[in-house]
């Protein structure tokens, strides 16, 4: 049995006689989501607003419509943006903790993924914990992505019309920007899993400072970034089938179950090195003492 049949199989157990509540617990998340999205439409049509603007007179082509960027339409997608952060990154944060108690074999009402919204440190330090990681998800993008913008400049400002040779340059230039930025996306999907024990971390002990809970999931996930990017990626044949077969009820909640596992695997050997290491440096100043 390889490890991550292991993992898996650890997701299947801590769901075991948990299905229900599960699936509860996703559906009211799902649904809190589905509501903000109707929220907008409904604002939008209230206002005799679209979402895109037909600029170019053609109906039957949809592609050529810009988005909508007309100060009532920004306003309203603002604000239902600002609102659904408000309200669903700490039920995501309490949906997390709950599966994650669920991996250790605990067990936990439902409406517990609420929790986070019952004390005000709790509340903000959740938000506080999605706001610094977005916002490091962005600068890292803009770094990570910097090669692909500057291609794609350089490619608008090129003469590629004058001459057959310019069109040729032209698009083999746009070729390898594409395959550039599908090599680069990959690259950055793997780094950004240094986060990926950040919320997890939040669960295990919410009395930690988010700066601190960031350094400890960089420091816990170094050397198993590509690990934990190799194990979201092997759900993708059970995403698949669940358009065609298996119901997205199953996929998702095996997908959570056996993504918190491999992170209670990951909290508990980082504690357990530091744990280790921590007899050794108390052993070794003694015997400095001593001498």
């Amino acid at each position: 049995m390889t490890f991550f049949q292991q993992i898996k199989n650890g997701g299947k157990w801590s769901l075991k006689g948990s299905w229900a509540p599960v699936i509860e617990a996703l559906l009211i998340t799902g649904g809190v989501m589905l509501l903000f999205s109707l929220a907008e439409e409904i604002l939008y049509m209230a206002m005799g607003l679209t979402g895109f603007v037909d600029i170019m007179a053609s109906p039957d082509n949809n592609f050529d419509n810009p988005i909508n960027v007309r100060t009532t339409a920004v306003i309203i997608t603002g604000s239902v943006a600002l609102c659904s952060f408000l309200v669903l990154r700490p039920l995501q944060q309490g949906l997390t903790r709950w599966f994650y108690r669920l991996s250790a074999g605990e067990s936990a009402p439902v409406l517990s993924i609420f929790d986070y919204f019952g004390a005000g440190r709790s509340y903000g330090k959740s938000l506080w914990l999605a706001f610094q990681l977005g916002l490091r998800t962005l600068l890292w993008s803009v770094l990570f992505y910097l090669p692909v913008l500057a291609l794609a400049a350089g490619l608008s400002l090129f003469p590629y019309q004058q001459s057959s040779l310019n069109t040729l340059i032209f698009y083999t230039g746009i070729f390898v920007t594409v395959l550039l930025a599908v090599i680069l996306s990959v690259y950055f999907w793997a780094f950004q899993q240094r986060y990926f024990l950040a919320p997890y971390l939040l669960a295990e002990d919410g009395g930690q400072k988010v700066s601190r809970i960031i350094k400890q999931s960089v420091k816990a996930s170094k050397g198993r970034r590509g690990e934990i990017l190799r194990l979201q990626l092997s759900f993708i044949g059970w995403f698949l089938l669940s358009v065609l077969l298996f119901p997205l009820l199953y996929t998702l909640p095996y997908y959570r179950a056996s993504l918190s596992v491999y992170a209670r695997y990951l909290i508990e050997r980082q504690q357990r090195m530091e744990a280790a290491a921590v007899p050794a440096y108390g052993a070794t100043a003694g015997q400095q003492a001593e001498g």
